[in-house]
């Protein structure tokens, strides 16, 4: 069964941005609950306020706050949404960087960062113990026939090293790092939404066109120092163009093959 989905990717900036990427986030979803996306994924700590200096991590309340919002938002939506991380803490005093994924007003799945990759940063006063080292943690899930895995920014290469070579989609949702190694089959996709500012491609697409394993985006990192989205790389992967383009957000058309016989 071929499958054709409009993915968009939220384009912001979470580090020390002008305005709150957690609002502008919020705000994106809800504009685009209607919209005829079938996934919307944004960026690390695109769930945080991190325009206010000293910004600190979530408390159990506020992060329940936004997570109610997203499900209001997704109640009646068809979009998958995987809006980016937030940084929260326990009554225990532990504190770790989570990835929710919405779907028709529910959490369907979610992951943590194993990584530190700046998460300590948000505990300027040192009142939280930050776990996910040492966790085993799942970082793939089943939706509407896909198998789709999850990487947070340090956590790059995790999907690879656990052997995940037969993705649909891989998603990577950073603050900083935009390169990982591909974990998906031929013709699947890696969809990367990073919200640091440095220059070059923090918001693409690419879809893999080879068999082989082991391609890393690293050995073409000079790819993703280019804006031009038409240049042909020779690489064993191409960047898709953008289908349309919107204040904070890129969509893409990505099309694959699907097995009826996956939940």
């Amino acid at each position: 069964m071929r499958k054709v989905l409009n993915v968009g990717v939220i384009n912001i900036n979470t580090v020390h941005p002008v305005y709150s990427s957690l609002e502008k986030t919020l705000g994106i979803i809800e504009k685009n609950k209607y919209s005829g996306l079938d996934i919307l994924m944004g960026p690390e700590w695109g769930l945080m306020n991190n325009n206010v200096a000293n910004e600190r991590p979530h408390s159990p309340a506020e992060f329940k706050d936004i997570l109610a919002k997203i499900k209001d938002a997704s109640r009646y939506s068809n979009t998958l949404i995987i809006p980016g991380t937030a940084v929260i803490h326990t009554k225990e005093n532990k504190m770790y960087n989570i990835l929710p994924v919405f779907y028709k007003g529910q959490v369907i799945f979610s992951t943590i960062k194993k990584a530190d990759g700046g998460t300590s940063f948000f505990d300027i006063n040192h009142n939280y113990e930050l776990i996910g080292k040492d966790y085993q943690i799942r970082n793939t899930f089943y939706w509407k026939g896909m198998k789709i895995g999850i990487e947070i920014c340090a956590d790059s290469d995790t999907l690879h090293e656990q052997g995940e070579n037969n993705l649909n989609i891989q998603i990577l949702s950073s603050s900083g790092v935009r390169n990982t190694t591909l974990a998906i089959k031929e013709n699947g996709y890696l969809i990367c939404a990073d919200g640091n500012r440095s220059a070059g491609r923090k918001v693409y697409v690419i879809r893999k066109s080879t068999d082989q394993s082991d391609v890393n985006v690293f050995t073409y990192m000079d790819l993703l120092k280019s804006n031009d989205y038409t240049a042909i790389s020779g690489a064993p992967f191409e960047f898709l163009p953008v289908e349309k383009k919107h204040q904070n957000m890129n969509v893409y058309r990505i099309e694959m093959e699907l097995n009826d016989d996956i939940p």
